[in-house]
Formats: C-alpha cells, structure tokens, sequence
C-alpha cells in the first residue's frame, strides 16, 4: 500500500509542477490574477492550460478549461485528475485555487465522482473527490426522456368528463316556460284568425256594393234607352 501511495504522491506532485509551468503562460493583464492547470487523461498524456482573458471580459476562459478542452480536441474522452494553482501576478501561490462553476460543470460532462482535483501549491497539496466539489451535477442523464405517459382512453375521458346532468327543478321549470310560450304563440294565432275573419267580412261586404253599382248602372242605361226611342 505504501508503494501505491508513494508512486500517486509523485504523479500529484508531477502534475502540480506542470500546473505551475502552465501558470507561466498566464494572459491576465486585466485581473492580474494567474492560473495555472494540469490535466492527466486517462491515456497517461499530461494537457496544460493557462486563463486568457479578453478586454471585454465575457470571452475569457480558465485555465481549467483550457486544459480540458487542448484534451478534448486531441480526442481524449477520460480523465484521472487535474491540478489547479493560482496567484496575484509575479507571486507564487499559496493558498487553494478552486475551479469556478463554469468550470466545475464543464468537468461533469467528462468526469465521474471518482476524479481527482489537486489544490496547493509547491510545497503542499489537498486531494478533492470531485463529487465533494460537486455534489450535484447536470450531466446528459437530466437530458434523456423521461418514460412515456400512457394517455387516457378517449371513451373514458368523455364519459368521465361529460358528467350526467340531473336537475329536475331546472327541467319543471323549463317546462313551464315552454308551456306560457306556447300558450301566447296560440293566443297571437287567434287574434291573427280573428283579424282575418274581419278583413275577409270587409271584402264580401265590397263585392255587394259591386253587384249593387252594377245593377244601377243597368237601370240607367235601359231609362236613357227609353228616351231616346220617345223623342
């Protein structure tokens, strides 16, 4: 066991040298603060990464991130361990440098809980268990469907959903209704009937005074007849 301890001991030492290497490289001439990381891929390759800001401050990117991503476009998919140092400008660091959340979710996409982040400096170091630093992570797992609902059947649903309507206060009283309105229907008919009957009286009462004008008419002609034939 102490051989295995030794020889981990000399590859987190190793990398925390090649995280102060990397550090070198910093361009921080906005924040003046240097980071500095080392990534070991599973494959036994060491990728270094330095922060590299940017005038207006949203592009800039980790030194974590960096690493990662030099790996990531060489192909590699797994990873062991990374190392992180950081410091004011033109001082040797002294005290941890934990990774950002930016940087910590973009680790959860390659890492499992078992990876190993390394926070120091020179002379000392912590090993971090990346579920310690983050316990929560969104990963493409959150991504994948869910299990399919089965959807109601669709004569369950209407019948569950049209409920039987009983209301026989509603009925009497719509009866009653229809029962006046009918009423008043056949009252207007009959008066309509009756108005009919007089303008129909009206009528033959014409057709008399016609025969009656008709008949003068004829005594006048037969009167002018008979003195025309006297004189």
């Amino acid at each position: 066991m102490t051989d295995i301890y030794q020889q981990l001991d000399s590859i987190y030492r190793q990398l925390m040298d090649k995280a102060h290497e990397a550090r070198s490289s910093s361009y921080s001439p906005y924040s003046g603060y240097a980071v500095g990381a080392a990534l070991l891929a599973a494959s036994g390759k060491i990728y270094l990464g330095c922060n590299i800001e940017n005038a207006s401050y949203t592009p800039t990117v980790c030194a974590e991130r960096v690493a990662f991503f030099k790996a990531v476009s060489a192909g590699e998919r797994q990873f062991v361990a990374i190392a992180i140092v950081g410091a004011n400008a033109g001082e040797e660091p002294s005290r941890p440098c934990p990774p950002c959340g930016v940087c910590r979710q973009v680790m959860s996409e390659f890492c499992g809980p078992e990876f190993v982040v390394l926070l120091g400096d020179r002379e000392e170091y912590q090993i971090v268990p990346f579920a310690d630093l983050m316990p929560y992570t969104f990963t493409m797992e959150n991504l994948a469907p869910t299990e399919s609902v089965e959807e109601p059947d669709e004569a369950e649903y209407e019948e569950e959903s049209v409920p039987e309507y009983e209301d026989t206060d509603l009925d009497e009283n719509l009866d009653e209704n229809l029962d006046e309105n009918l009423d008043a229907d056949l009252d207007d008919l009959d008066d309509e009937d009756l108005e009919l009957d007089e303008d129909f009286d009206e009528l033959s009462d014409l057709d008399d005074l016609e025969e009656d004008y008709g008949e003068i008419e004829r005594l006048l002609a037969e009167l002018t007849a008979e003195e025309n034939e006297a004189e």
